[in-house]
């Protein structure tokens, strides 16, 4: 009975140490950091193999310690190699992951948006839209290089298989014959966002400098009531000077640092892609620059941002005789944002907000 008793405890620390290792190195999800395993087979099948090597020899070595055939001297030698292989499997599994990457092709990465890639095509030949030509991998290459910048990956995805420009005043600047083929005036070619971040003297190698929304009246606690809060401007000198302090202090071109403009959305709001920073990649909407709203997240890709005008486009079509409902902040329709919803029937201030944009 001692004995069994004895022996179930080492099998209890026997299994309580290795479901800890398990857990620890990932074995259970033993694919590559960097894809998921969604890249190479070689990724996970190599990633595997170390893992469970490495795993099976420290089970060994622990099997032979929990048994006690070393002595106490040789258990502690033992103990330690076999916290070396733990350390020698980890530090395999970072190292796979880091040379998976290493050999990654811009080609495979761009395989990752494929999928959604195929749904816009395909709307897209629905509504037999005239896309533009799409970029070279190579001129893209040669554009980072000029710049010292690395463009977003589902940007590159965009400008490589879907187009790039087709946005109003490259086509045409007469409206009556702008064929659109993206969301409200259309996007930019990647030529005209960089040139118009050098007429603007941008710094795109700097981080894109927010992380979260920025709304002025937010800033300057705007009154909710349209009415009470230009009644307060006119009259309010305290009130005037808050509003003018958040003007100053957010109404510069060093917001929009490490981001390019892609489109126009009309009375002086732009979107922007930010290129560096905690946020790449997202889609963010400038309605603090020219206008005095805010800086705000789509919290999307540019490959999102077009599909999701694209379901609109085609919901519209099946059911032409739905409404405009107004809807707060509705530059944010094509985006997931929680500050995009629909207006109140009695509240005049978002009613305001609807009709000036």
């Amino acid at each position: 009975m001692v004995r069994n008793k004895k022996r179930n405890e080492k099998n209890a620390i026997n299994h309580k140490y290795y479901s800890k290792c398990f857990t620890y190195i990932g074995v259970s999800n033993s694919s590559c950091i960097k894809c998921n395993g969604a890249c190479c087979p070689f990724c996970e099948f190599s990633v595997q193999v170390i893992l469970l090597l490495g795993v099976g020899l420290s089970y060994f070595l622990y099997r032979w310690l929990a048994w006690g055939v070393f002595s106490k001297t040789n258990i502690e030698l033992f103990s330690n190699i076999s916290h070396c292989i733990h350390c020698f499997v980890l530090l395999c599994y970072g190292l796979v992951g880091k040379i998976k990457s290493l050999l990654a092709s811009d080609a495979i990465k761009l395989n990752m948006y494929q999928e959604q890639i195929d749904r816009i095509l395909r709307m897209v030949d629905a509504f037999e839209m005239q896309l533009a030509s799409p970029m070279l991998e190579s001129q893209i290459v040669e554009i980072e290089e000029k710049y010292s910048i690395r463009l977003p990956e589902s940007y590159k995805a965009y400008l490589t298989k879907i187009q790039n420009g087709n946005s109003f005043g490259e086509t045409t600047n007469d409206y009556k014959e702008f064929k659109q083929t993206g969301p409200y005036y259309g996007i930019y070619s990647l030529q005209k966002s960089l040139a118009e971040v050098e007429l603007w003297e941008l710094d795109l190698t700097v981080d894109f400098p927010l992380t979260e929304d920025l709304d002025f009246g937010e800033q300057y606690a705007m009154e909710k009531d349209w009415d009470k809060h230009i009644y307060r401007y006119e009259n309010d000198p305290i009130y005037r000077q808050k509003i003018e302090e958040v003007k100053r202090k957010y109404q510069n071109v060093e917001m929009l640092e490490g981001s390019i403009p892609i489109c126009e959305y009309g009375c002086g709001t732009f979107f922007r892609l930010v290129i560096t920073g905690e946020n790449a990649g997202e889609v963010w909407v400038d309605s603090g620059l020219m206008d005095d709203t805010g800086f705000y997240s789509l919290n999307v890709d540019i490959l999102t941002f077009f599909e999701n005008w694209l379901d609109k486009e085609v919901f519209m079509l099946l059911d032409c005789h739905t409404g405009v409902f107004p809807m707060l902040y509705p530059f944010l329709e094509f985006g997931d944002n929680k500050r995009h919803k629909m207006v109140k029937s009695d509240d005049k201030w978002l009613k305001h907000k609807f009709n000036n944009k």
